[in-house]
């Protein structure tokens, strides 16, 4: 039987490219790769903002960070905006609340690093995961040494 897992990356960077998706899926592909070694091919389901996923940069990360975790096959579904709440908005909203009744017991205001450490503190079932800036460099630095073009449209 296949257990079900929820994962949440918390950082300070504000940034949201395809480069840090992909820093934010790196610890999850390394879980699923150290605990199914089995698992051969993933299946990824999004909304599609272009700004995020719909873009040279995510298709080339998607070319390459799948294979170099091991992984033989991969598929990117994209679903249209506005057609409800799905499960990545219910995990945002648990570990927010998990934040929120952590707060109101602080005298002073926390960083990501004390909100990743109560949260694992307090036994969340939502696997969350710290994405440091070198991070989203170590992966901004595959990028760069792409000279990635963009297909002209007809």
């Amino acid at each position: 039987m296949t257990s079900l897992k929820s994962f949440c990356g918390v950082s300070d960077s504000l940034q949201h490219d395809p480069i840090s998706v992909w820093a934010y899926l790196k610890p999850i592909l390394m879980q699923i790769r150290s605990e199914y070694p089995e698992v051969d091919t993933l299946h990824f389901y999004s909304d599609g903002p272009s700004s995020q996923y719909k873009q040279k940069m995510n298709f080339y990360l998607f070319s390459i960070e799948v294979f170099d975790h091991g992984f033989k096959q991969a598929s990117w579904n994209f679903h249209a905006a506005g057609h409800g709440k799905g499960i990545p908005d219910g995990i945002g909203a648990s570990v927010k609340r998990s934040a929120d009744l952590k707060s109101e017991t602080w005298s002073r205001y926390c960083n990501v690093t004390d909100l990743c450490k109560q949260i694992w503190e307090a036994n969340s079932s939502v696997n969350v995961y710290l994405i440091k800036e070198k991070d989203i460099l170590d992966i901004e630095s595959k990028v760069r040494s792409s000279n990635l073009k963009t297909i002209p449209e007809p």
